[in-house]
């Protein structure tokens, strides 16, 4: 996601450009003609869609004029990685599908892809530049306030010396890299389930080879040789 900062005055100029757009579409040609030559006119048909989209860009006109909220230029896109390019192909579609799903509109980028993927670098203001305009509330609304729990940058007990790293670093859903520590405060007790063959012995055994600093209380045969050799 991207959101790039409008000033006050030009945030009102573009929202009004919004606002002169969407008035336009209330009504037909002809009953604007009509007005123009000084008759009143009774239109029987309106854009209700207009009406209210043209009543939302007032609102937002009021709201950026008080400085109640900023204006933002709203870039948001998914880039996808894949060393088979007829996987990337899938799976982009596969994206797109979703956010259609969700009545989003999103297009698989052909000849923009090289711009469009710059204008996701952090620093780069310039490239791939799209012009929807939301609020900052808006934009609070679509930006994620989470992340994956990294785990604890240092082991919990206090028993261990100062700044003591943890077991090993794991990956998670998208590569996010995972602190492993077995501790919580001085408790360093685990559970690991799964069926035969899943690797129990062999997450165990990794385990007690990252632990040097800890003793060893208990094994089963499946682990010895590695409990052994501490």
């Amino acid at each position: 996601m991207r959101a790039i900062l409008l000033g006050t005055q030009k945030a009102g100029k573009v929202v009004s450009e919004i606002r002169k757009k969407h008035h336009q579409k209330t009504r037909r040609k002809w009953d604007f003609l009509k007005e123009t030559t000084g008759k009143q006119s009774t239109p029987t048909y309106l854009n209700e869609h207009a009406v209210e989209m043209a009543f939302d860009a007032t609102e937002a006109a009021k709201e950026a004029e008080s400085n109640t909220v900023r204006e933002v230029y709203f870039s948001c896109g998914v880039i996808i990685t894949d060393p088979d390019t007829r996987e990337a192909d899938a799976k982009a579609e596969m994206v797109r599908s979703l956010f259609s799903h969700h009545r989003f509109n999103a297009r698989v980028e052909q000849f923009n892809t090289v711009e469009a993927w710059r204008g996701f670098l952090q620093g780069d203001g310039y490239s791939n530049r799209r012009k929807p305009v939301v609020s900052s509330m808006n934009l609070s609304d679509l930006t994620p306030m989470r992340t994956t729990w990294t785990g604890d940058l240092y082991n919990p007990n206090p028993m261990y010396p100062p700044k003591t790293p943890p077991l090993f670093y794991a990956t998670t859903d998208g590569l996010t890299p995972f602190r492993f520590h077995l501790h919580d405060s001085d408790v360093g007790h685990g559970l690991g389930l799964g069926p035969v063959g899943a690797g129990k012995s062999t997450l165990a055994s990794y385990i007690i080879a990252q632990s040097s600093r800890s003793r060893i209380c208990r094994y089963s045969h499946s682990i010895r040789g590695s409990a052994l050799s501490f």
